[in-house]
């Protein structure tokens, strides 16, 4: 084979695929243009559907169940100084009736899972006086184990455990331990920061001032299930 053979053949080649990225960016432009921007409030269904990562948590726990890889203790807090429990109760109760997602878990038919709600007052924080123990530190990273021991029951829930650990007067841990399946890295912030706004509501005997939530996780399930069919997926 001559050198302009190859040349051609090269140039041949270098054609082809930039036609190939072409309609690949085409195909890929036409499906953008097919997707909302973003999602919005949906109707509500009897039976709303899981998100993709959802589901995709939901089947490993149907293929190892019990299995422990998922269970979150990333928001544990140790509290230094004055707390009044009470109004952290309070405060509590208005975050998880904010947040369905922190009540959710999942039914199934067949092989079909739904996300089921929960009625608000499903998640009570529990009070664990542990001054009286020997070693109060101890047992509190005890109980913090048997918590990430425990697994989580995504069927018959809840998939959220709250516990207020205390420790000596000043000295407290909120401990929350959760299921990855409605709860990831992004949340810690929303939590944080509406746990505090509440609890200092609650100090003042007022209800939280934050504004209605624009959608819940449901919402976002079931645009991403309308949104990505067709090209677009």
């Amino acid at each position: 084979m001559t050198t302009e053979q190859l040349d051609q053949n090269g140039d041949d080649r270098a054609r082809l695929l930039a036609q190939r990225l072409g309609r690949a960016r085409a195909a890929q432009t036409r499906g953008a243009r097919q997707a909302p921007s973003r999602p919005g409030p949906q109707p509500r269904s009897e039976r709303p559907a899981l998100s993709f990562a959802q589901q995709r948590l939901w089947f490993l726990d149907r293929l190892i169940p019990g299995n422990l890889a998922y269970t979150m203790q990333d928001t544990a807090y140790r509290l230094k100084g004055e707390l009044d429990p009470v109004a952290l109760e309070r405060a509590w109760q208005a975050v998880e009736e904010r947040h369905e997602v922190l009540r959710s878990r999942f039914g199934n038919d067949g092989d079909q899972p739904h996300v089921i709600v929960d009625p608000a007052g499903t998640i009570p924080l529990e009070r664990l006086d542990l001054s009286g123990a020997a070693d109060p530190e101890q047992a509190a990273r005890d109980h913090t184990q048997t918590q990430a021991d425990q697994p989580f029951d995504l069927a018959t829930g809840p998939l959220t455990r709250a516990h207020l650990l205390h420790l000596a007067p000043q000295d407290h841990i909120l401990l929350i331990t959760v299921h990855h399946s409605i709860f990831d890295g992004w949340s810690i912030n929303v939590l944080e920061n509406d746990l505090t706004h509440a609890y200092h509501a609650a100090l003042a005997n007022q209800p939280p001032t934050w504004p209605q939530l624009p959608l819940h996780y449901t919402d976002f399930a079931s645009w991403q299930r309308q949104t990505l069919t067709g090209p677009t997926l």
